[in-house]
């Protein structure tokens, strides 16, 4: 099993222990009123397909190609046919050209969950550090994680500001005062009001064995 697999297989667990304890019905109660999602990563589908079945038409971006076969087989399985899921690698420096291969009007763009550094266990740290030997980068450290997930963030804000419309952010934290603020300067991307919701949970198991509490934070960025 490659890395890729292996990562895809964990963020699978993440997933269903997170739409079990409800968490996906809540992240999506939080854009109801937004028609076409961007959704930076898609992760194993459960995400998409929760925002599918709620109404939305949803485009996905994702670089994993077991992740997509994951989430196309969902989506197949539960009635879906018009499967949007574009295969890259986002980060600041691309997010902009990639996008430009999206024909359709996009309302919103989301990245959900890239999760800090702090809210992972060990064993889930040493499967995103070979995550980086397979994107090529040398010698990752904990902190480069941490700047990895921001990239995320960052991202879809910057999405946002090139297509002059709203973005949102769920992130988790062991923090409660956490803020969106920790990572980015909102003015810089042209947002002007943040709606802040959080909710409090538990990390996933994975390899780890055990919980820990984490907040799952819902920051919907406003032009």
């Amino acid at each position: 099993m490659d890395i890729k697999e292996t990562y895809a297989e964990l963020w699978q667990k993440d997933s269903n222990e997170i739409n079990s304890n409800g968490l996906y019905d809540w992240m999506s109660e939080q854009i109801k009123e937004y028609e076409t999602i961007l959704e930076i990563g898609c992760g194993s589908g459960i995400s998409t397909l929760n925002l599918l079945e709620r109404g939305h038409d949803v485009i996905s971006i994702e670089f994993n190609e077991h992740c997509i076969n994951m989430t196309k087989r969902l989506l197949t399985e539960n009635g879906y046919k018009d499967i949007k899921i574009i295969n890259g690698q986002i980060s600041e420096n691309n997010c902009v050209d990639l996008i430009k291969k999206i024909k359709y009007k996009i309302d919103l763009v989301i990245c959900w969950n890239p999760g800090g550094a702090n809210s992972l266990s060990k064993d889930e740290m040493f499967n995103k550090i070979e995550e980086f030997y397979y994107l090529g980068y040398e010698k990752p450290e904990l902190g480069f994680f941490s700047n990895y997930s921001e990239d995320l963030i960052k991202s879809a804000c910057k999405i946002g500001k090139e297509l002059n419309i709203d973005t949102h952010i769920i992130d988790r934290d062991e923090n409660k005062e956490g803020k969106i603020s920790d990572y980015i300067d909102i003015k810089e991307y042209g947002f002007n009001e943040i709606i802040f919701n959080q909710i409090e949970g538990m990390s996933n198991k994975n390899t780890m064995g055990e919980y820990k509490k984490i907040y799952y934070k819902s920051f919907l960025l406003l032009r």
